[in-house]
């Protein structure tokens, strides 16, 4: 991006997919280069639950650079910071219930029942480099797509839960 920064680009549209902390440093170049912002400016897969993280720990200096690209981005710079409270006062509430929870033998298993134990399959997967089981990687899947997409790839339900632990006890993590 630094090297075409200079040029005008304005025919391209950029949509950035399962982004990283990298974003920030990217949008202003974007801008620079007069390329323009898809609508969404940013696609995450339900089940990625490090884009919550990824929000909240950026989610001022974002929406300030979305809220740059113009009068069509300030409403969408605005959601995206109301969005990025609403995750943390989500995680926030998850963590104070497990956290309580954990104390009740009975309650242990109410997460895994409110999430479903696919969701918490694709949690489990989100530190995994294999495609098939990572739903950071498939950032335009809803859940029941990424769903079909693991019991595809691993051959079955029961065989997707193994390849997760297989997956995370062989270290093939980043």
């Amino acid at each position: 991006m630094q090297r075409i920064s200079n040029h005008k680009l304005d025919k391209h549209r950029v949509l950035f997919l399962a982004p990283r902390e990298s974003m920030v440093n990217i949008l202003p170049l974007v801008r620079q280069s007069q390329m323009k912002l898809h609508k969404s400016v940013m696609k995450f897969q339900a089940d990625d639950w490090s884009e919550g993280s990824f929000k909240n720990r950026t989610r001022g200096v974002v929406a300030d650079e979305v809220g740059k690209f113009g009068d069509d981005f300030k409403q969408k710079s605005a959601a995206m910071r109301s969005e990025a409270t609403s995750n943390s006062l989500k995680i926030g509430a998850l963590a104070l219930t497990t956290g309580s929870l954990y104390k009740l033998p009975a309650a242990t298993a109410a997460p895994g029942l409110a999430w479903g134990s696919q969701s918490l399959r694709n949690m489990a997967s989100l530190n995994i480099a294999d495609p098939a089981l990572n739903p950071h990687l498939h950032p335009f899947k809803s859940k029941n797509e990424m769903h079909a997409h693991v019991i595809t790839e691993t051959g079955g339900l029961g065989k997707s839960f193994a390849a997760v632990v297989k997956a995370r006890l062989k270290g093939r993590n980043p």
